[in-house]
This record gives structure tokens, sequence and C-alpha cells, in this order.
């Protein structure tokens, strides 16, 4: 048993289990704030460069973060005042869209039932009506309270954040410094390179991602204004969001456009497609000139593993796992890969 702790692969695997645990644990304890807090982190990422360059122009870091503090003050406040009308309205035509969709999904089945019926079969045009009255009252109330719920999130996301970012631009780096210099000596050369790969590779890929996402949402949003599409900006900006969850994003974010499609009365295919042509040629132009020029070195993961990582994630966590999916991988890769490599070549300097 002695022999087997001693083994590299089997103390990376331990540590890993720990700090997985650790994570975990400090993930439920901070729940509440955890949205908040992975955007803070995404600011922090994008604002780090600025706040170096302050600072090394002689700026205290304390001032460097109050001087970005304000202006995150004023961006949420900005915020608040143009995109929250924009999100009630917004959700106000997803509420009429599904009532519209209701009825268009009665006028069909009328028309179904009476094909089945000439052909002899008989149906239950009652219990059909029915599931169809049940799914859109349940759908309609799912909306309203799912729309309530992003809007509190968003609500107090924006109170919370800029004084998260401040803290982080004014103390992340020394705190940093005291957490790391716990390490035992043996050790401390071991965290440091952890650190430094995932850091780096958290930064570029957050750069990447945000780079990535408001192209894409632009270059859709532009789409489904040209082809007529009412909230043209929601549904871009849902294209561009959805977009980060890898290979499954194009079926997502063809979703609410087809259903804005169906709920047209009268019903016109070309919306349909229309909407499959803009989601169509947003993507691939995400992927064939966005993602090999933004973020192409920011993971080395394989296909197979994204694919499975973002199943299980978003079934578990839902959206926000999908989309967490990727960097988590990534990052527990680096992890595991780092403390197998300290491991061993510290396995190899006793045994010399």
């Amino acid at each position: 048993m002695n022999k087997w702790f001693q083994r590299p692969s089997s103390q990376a695997t331990l540590t890993f289990i720990t700090l997985l645990f650790v994570v975990i644990a400090l993930s439920l304890l901070f729940k509440p704030v955890i949205f908040a807090l992975l955007v803070s982190f995404t600011l922090y990422a994008l604002l780090e460069p600025i706040s170096n360059q302050m600072t090394g122009r002689g700026l205290p870091p304390s001032t460097t973060a109050s001087i970005i503090l304000c202006l995150l003050v004023c961006l949420s406040v900005l915020l608040t005042l143009i995109g929250f009308p924009k999100l009630l309205d917004g959700l106000g035509i997803v509420q009429d869209k599904i009532s519209v969709l209701k009825d268009t999904m009665f006028s069909w089945i009328n028309h179904g039932q009476f094909l089945i019926e000439q052909s002899g079969i008989e149906v239950d045009k009652t219990s059909i009506n029915q599931f169809i009255e049940g799914s859109g009252t349940k759908l309609n109330l799912d909306v309203i309270i799912q729309g309530s719920n992003i809007i509190l999130d968003i609500s107090g996301t924006l109170l919370l954040v800029p004084f998260i970012v401040f803290f982080l631009l004014r103390d992340y780096k020394s705190s940093r410094n005291r957490l790391l210099a716990l390490l035992p000596n043996e050790y401390f050369e071991m965290g440091w390179l952890i650190y430094y790969r995932v850091a780096k590779q958290l930064q570029g890929y957050i750069r990447g991602v945000i780079v990535q996402t408001s192209i894409l949402a632009t270059v859709s949003g532009i789409g489904f204004y040209v082809a007529g599409f009412e909230s043209a900006l929601m549904l871009g900006i849902l294209a561009g969001l959805f977009g980060i969850i890898p290979y499954l994003g194009p079926a997502l974010a063809l979703f609410p456009p087809i259903m804005m499609a169906m709920s047209n009365q009268p019903f016109d295919i070309y919306y349909v497609w229309a909407a499959v042509s803009v989601i169509g040629v947003a993507f691939v132009f995400d992927n064939l000139v966005v993602i090999p020029t933004v973020i192409a070195n920011a993971v080395d993961l394989h296909p197979f593993i994204v694919i499975i990582g973002v199943i299980i994630f978003g079934s578990v966590f839902g959206i926000i796992g999908a989309i967490l999916a990727l960097p988590i991988l990534a990052t527990s890769k680096i992890l595991f890969v780092g403390l197998y490599q300290g491991f061993f070549q510290k396995h190899l300097a006793t045994h010399q």
C-alpha cells in the first residue's frame, strides 16, 4: 500500500481529487453569488492588462482599481437604463409569440385531424387540444418565471460585480502570492508552474470567447434584422451566448428564431428558411474564421471528451454548466498533468 501511495500517478490523483472536493465545497458555499463571481473574474481577466499598464506608470493599485470601478459603475448604470427595457420588451414579445404559436399548433392539428379522419382512423380531438392548451400555458408560465429570474440575477450581478472587480484588481495578486507562499518549499515551484499555466490558458480562453461571442452575436443580429425578425437584437445575443457551447451551440441557437418564425400569423415558411440561413451562415463563419483565429490554441481537448463533458455538465448544472464545461475540462487537464509532472520529478530526485 505504501508503494502505491509513493507512485507519482497515485499522488497526483489523490491531490487532484482533494482539490476537486475543495472546489465543489467552495462552489456550494458561494452558490448565491456564483454568477456574480464568474462575471467578476471574467471582467478581471479582460481588465488586468489595462490595470497592469496603469500601475506600471506609477499609479498605486488602489487608485487604479478605483478608476476602473468608477468606469464599471457608469457602465452598469448605462446597461441598466438601456438594456432592461429591451429585456422586458423582448420578454413581452416572446409571451405574445407563444400565444400565437399555440393558436398555430391548434390550426395545424385540426388540419392533420381532418386528413387522418378522411383515412378512416379515429382520433381523440379533446385530449390533443387539452395537451396543446396545457403545454402552451406551461411554456408561457415558464417564460415569465425564467425571464423574471434572469432579470433578478442580472440586477444582483450589476450591483455586486463592480465591487468584486475592485477588490480583485487591488488585492488579487498580493492574496495569490501569500496563498502560494504557504506551499512547502518542495512543492513551491510546482504550485507556481501549475498556476501560471492555468491562469494563462483561462485568460486566453476568456478573452477569445468574449471576442467570439461578440462577433457571432453581431453577425446573427444583423442577419435577423435584415431578414425582418422581431427582436433581432435579442435573437442575436442568444445566438452569441449559445455559441459558447461547443458542438451543441448551433442547434440551441436555432430554437428561438424557429419558434418566432412558427408563431407568425399567417405562417410564412420564408422565416423558417431565413432562421436556418442566418444561423447557418453565422456559425459557419464562426467555425471557419473566428474560432481558428481567436481561440484555436486556448484548449487542447479531444472532441469526444468535450461533447461528453458538455452533455454531463449541461444535464447537471443547466446552460451555465454547458458553457463552463470546456474551461473546467481544460483546467482539470492542466492541473492533473502539472501535478503528475511535479510528483514525477520529485520522485526522480529522491531516487537518484
